[in-house]
């Protein structure tokens, strides 16, 4: 059995991935059941590629599998919607 990856941060298990490019409603509704995470519209190349459902910090992904916190405002807790 694979363990679940944890929150560096809060060492939560659930991370989520983070969709990026404007939402359609399949998108809207996933985010609404904690399945995803949205990033916006705007792709600037280095976004952060998972959150975490419990503290909302964003994170980077290294080549190597570790996961990094977000530089920006990526790393900011991100409201519900």
């Amino acid at each position: 059995m694979t363990e679940k990856r944890k929150c560096p941060k809060c060492r939560a298990a659930k991370l989520l991935p983070i969709m990026y490019g404007y939402p359609m409603e399949e998108a809207l509704e996933g985010a609404r059941r904690g399945e995803i995470m949205l990033g916006g519209c705007v792709v600037h190349g280095n976004d952060p590629q998972w959150g975490c459902a419990a503290c909302g910090t964003r994170f980077l992904e290294d080549d190597g599998g570790g996961l990094l916190p977000s530089e920006g405002p990526w790393g900011k807790k991100v409201p519900p919607l």
